[in-house]
């Protein structure tokens, strides 16, 4: 009998000291257990320096990982936060296929303002990543940036 597994997305808040390869240790949590983060966004203007690394894998996955970045040597404190809590925000510039109209996207702002074609959406981290699989199901996602705030 097999059972999947269960993976959910959080969101690790890092307070970091300003130094460098400390984006690389980071990655080499992850990079050393055979997993991928979803994104890594740092903060440099914040003092002290923040990290946010957004993460999907199970329960267990979550908690291993976590407590690997608290022992971090340059690692001065981290808060871990489900994807679709409030305070985490995002931001995307996307670029969809040439001749595409622009679907309507529930649960995220999207700017009315064209920017050679492409449009800003923003919400909370939640909406905007389904945001984006609808449009990469779609088939219609031509390019994406994105990034992550947490308030």
């Amino acid at each position: 009998m097999s059972t999947a597994l269960q993976t959910s997305g959080v969101v690790y808040a890092l307070t970091v000291a300003d130094r460098p390869g400390i984006a690389q240790a980071v990655a080499a949590v992850f990079a050393h257990r055979g997993l991928s983060m979803n994104a890594l966004v740092a903060d440099s203007a914040r003092v002290p320096t923040r990290l946010l690394v957004e993460f999907y894998g199970t329960p267990r996955q979550q908690t291993m990982i976590r407590r690997a970045l608290e022992r971090l040597h340059h690692v001065e404190a981290c808060t871990c936060r489900p994807v679709d809590a409030p305070e985490l925000r995002a931001v995307a510039l996307c670029q969809l296929q040439p001749r595409t109209r622009w679907p309507r996207l529930s649960s995220v702002e999207v700017d009315s303002s064209d920017i050679k074609g492409a449009k800003l959406i923003h919400g909370q981290l939640a909406a905007v990543n389904a945001a984006l699989e609808t449009l990469r199901g779609s088939g219609k996602l031509e390019a994406v940036s994105r990034s992550i705030v947490a308030l």
